[in-house]
């Protein structure tokens, strides 16, 4: 039997790697999404302040007043980062780590399957550092096909760098945050289909069943030091662990922003499903950190759902570098990994 595994295994990382090569490189002149994807491009990569000669501002953030950013497009393609967005550390360590654990960034970049958009974590708690890459650090990359926009490169202190591959066994149309039908209409649901091992892309898919809508939420924000609250036009993508809500024991939401890209993520335990006393436990010390507000609360009515984890990058800094910090965080890992390199176009 592991006989058999290992050479599925290998069979699927030979696969992957065939498939990867042999889609054509046309997308190098993309630098923009298909027209019918501009609305959640929009949402997905974050906004930068620009001067007259539109030129990004270093040291500017959405989140600036208007005299301080007059005005506002997309960060494009290979520009330096002017900001970066961080969490918020828990009430009883807020005075040492003013702001936070973890920098977030939400950036365009170029790949076989055409634009797509990176979305980092960088933590900074000691030993780590922010701007390099530590231990538990990584992101998400979204790419965009014609069914929809997907998560299919992601990386993480818990599982580590992994490709989620959809119905045709790549990493596209995969972990899903909203299909096709989002160019015409805000609100949808649809059942992703997926899975992290490539020796068994052929046989078993995952279901996750997803929806999304948009709506303004309100967030607690701090700018070049000052508290204060915001309220912004959000996507809200809902990803499920089971075929349907009712059957799903968690959930995975995230916000987006047209100013800030990616800009809260949270994770919820249906304990109707299995009530376990670490997550019961997990909720109790969330609420009590403060590290995020109740955000949109409980995802269903009629099962008891509790919020676990979640992250608020709406702590606006500076970059180290005046000029704008290089957007090679994480990203460098990736083009130098075998598993993922030739997904990347310069």
């Amino acid at each position: 039997m592991h006989l058999i595994r290992n050479l599925f295994c290998a069979m699927g990382s030979v696969l992957i790697a065939s498939l990867l090569l042999t889609v054509p490189v046309t997308a190098r002149a993309q630098d923009e999404p298909a027209p019918g994807w501009r609305v959640a491009w929009d949402f997905l990569v974050e906004n930068v302040c620009i001067d007259a000669n539109n030129q990004p501002l270093p040291g500017v953030s959405p989140l600036d007043e208007p005299a301080a950013c007059p005005s506002q497009r997309k960060l494009a393609i290979g520009e330096r980062l002017p900001y970066h967005k961080r969490d918020w550390a828990m009430i009883a360590e807020r005075d040492m780590r003013p702001n936070g654990y973890q920098q977030s960034d939400s950036f365009p970049v170029r790949t076989i399957y055409g634009p797509a958009v990176v979305q980092t974590y960088d933590f900074g708690d000691t030993p780590r550092a922010f701007g390099r890459f530590d231990d538990g650090d990584g992101g998400q990359i979204a790419f965009f096909t014609a069914q929809s926009a997907s998560f299919g490169i992601t990386e993480d202190g818990g599982a580590g760098l992994q490709l989620f591959l959809g119905p045709a066994c790549k990493p596209v149309d995969s972990w899903i945050v909203v299909d096709s039908s989002f160019a015409a209409r805000p609100a949808g649901q649809t059942l992703a289909r997926l899975t992290r091992l490539a020796w068994l892309c052929w046989l078993r898919l995952d279901d996750a069943f997803t929806r999304w809508h948009v709506q303004p939420v309100s967030y607690r924000d701090r700018v070049h030091g000052r508290l204060g609250r915001v309220v912004l036009s959000t996507l809200v993508s809902e990803h499920f662990g089971g075929r349907d809500v009712e059957a799903a024991d968690h959930l995975e939401r995230m916000y987006f922003t047209r100013e800030l890209g990616y800009t809260r993520w949270e994770r919820w335990q249906n304990l109707s499903r299995h009530d376990r006393p670490s997550d019961r436990q997990g909720a109790a010390m969330l609420a009590a950190q403060d590290r995020c507000e109740p955000g949109l609360g409980a995802p269903a009515a009629g099962a008891v759902w509790v919020m676990t984890d979640c992250r608020e990058w709406t702590q606006m800094v500076p970059p180290a570098d005046p000029a704008g910090d290089s957007p090679g965080f994480w990203l460098d890992k990736l083009r130098d990994n075998a598993a993922t390199k030739a997904t990347f176009l310069p």
